[in-house]
This record gives C-alpha cells, structure tokens and sequence, in this order.
C-alpha cells in the first residue's frame, strides 16, 4: 500500500505497508541522496524491529534511522494508515 512521501534525517523517503496490515517499507525517494537504501519495521511478539540495508550516504542513512528508530508503536501503525489511505486514492 502507498506510497507516502516522508521526510526522515533530512531526507524524502517513499513509505509503504505490507499486505499484514503492520510491516511497513521505507524506500529512497527518486531525489534522494542517500540511494539506494530501504529500512523496514517488521512486527514480532517483541514489538517493531528496525532493519536497514543498501549501499547509500552512511551519513545519510545513519541520520534516518536515528530518527526512524525513535518512533513509537503509534507513530508507526499511523504510517501504516497513512499508506492504506494513499493506495485508496490511486
């Protein structure tokens, strides 16, 4: 589902959501200089797990998941909404 455009560490970033209704994807807008890059927030027993992978800006990337890793439960599940509202409207 989505995408939705976000900012994180300074940087725009595309958001999507999984067909579980809890995962989400978050991938290097076009214009993004810290390309190619994703994360993803997996859900477990354990809450939501933060994973990174790609060969983009270190600085970059480290600054994003900063501020990805600061994120809630909420905030993420918000996200999540965000995307499924996004897919509606294509």
């Amino acid at each position: 589902m989505g995408p939705v455009t976000k900012q994180f560490g300074n940087t725009p970033w595309l958001v999507y959501s999984c067909d579980d209704k809890m995962s989400i994807v978050i991938v290097t807008a076009t214009n993004n200089p810290a390309m190619p890059f994703y994360f993803f927030f997996s859900h477990s027993d354990k809450g939501y797990e933060l994973h990174g992978e790609g060969t983009g800006d270190k600085h970059l990337t480290d600054a994003t998941f900063a501020q990805l890793k600061l994120l809630s439960d909420s905030q993420i599940m918000s996200l999540v909404a965000e995307t499924q509202k996004a897919s509606t409207k294509n």
